[in-house]
């Protein structure tokens, strides 16, 4: 007996955008379209230029923040200047930084900035660093102690960062209201449709014409 063929469903169907677009102008050239459906296509566009939108305004954000991390590269890259500090101690333990941490270490040392102008203070230095070491340091131009400048990598990650966490903040606003509008529509649908059916249904199976008790003779 050969096996029995599986049955054939309807295939989906889907919308296209374009269609959406002509039935929310009002050039839909189905005869059953209802205002529903417009209204749903509407929102479908609406929708569309939304992401669009919400994506257009994450590449500004992510535009903003790198040349906001840019220009405050290039005045760290004006006022803070490399040095060759020397240390005056053993580097100790830098537990401010985190209990344990073995990385993280400072030592008293001395250096020259501005020029012929001697300073000391505390330093961060590898943690084997002994007395009398030669370590590389970055200085304002006060000659205090700074952070050596953020590297290109870090501003790229911020202005990533920024962008992306717009995209998906905007993103979810975007298709939460979407949802909720497109539940309020069905809703609405599914209320017109039962007295739209009591209106056609007679129409459509024929029954208007019957007569109870009725029949041929």
């Amino acid at each position: 007996m050969p096996p029995a063929s599986a049955p054939h469903g309807r295939p989906a169907t889907r919308t296209t955008l374009r269609h959406h677009l002509r039935r929310a102008l009002g050039r839909e050239t189905n005869a059953l379209c209802r205002r529903s459906d417009r209204a749903r296509s509407r929102l479908v566009l609406t929708l569309a230029l939304s992401l669009v939108g919400s994506l257009v305004l994450a590449l500004l954000a992510a535009l903003l923040v790198l040349h906001r991390e840019q220009v405050g590269a290039l005045h760290d890259a004006q006022h803070r200047h490399h040095l060759t500090a020397t240390t005056l101690t053993p580097a100790t333990q830098d537990n401010t930084r985190g209990v344990g941490d073995p990385n993280s270490a400072q030592a008293q040392a001395t250096w020259e900035y501005p020029p012929k102008v001697h300073d000391t203070g505390q330093v961060d230095v590898p943690p084997t660093t002994g007395a009398s070491a030669t370590v590389a340091i970055w200085v304002d131009d006060t000659g205090r102690p700074v952070a050596p400048p953020r590297p290109g990598t870090a501003i790229m990650a911020n202005a990533a960062f920024a962008g992306l966490g717009s995209l998906a903040a905007l993103s979810t606003t975007t298709l939460t209201l979407y949802t909720l509008r497109r539940r309020t529509l069905d809703r609405r649908a599914d209320r017109a449709w039962e007295p739209a059916w009591e209106r056609v249904e007679p129409l459509w199976s024929g029954r208007t014409g019957h007569r109870p008790g009725g029949g041929d003779q």
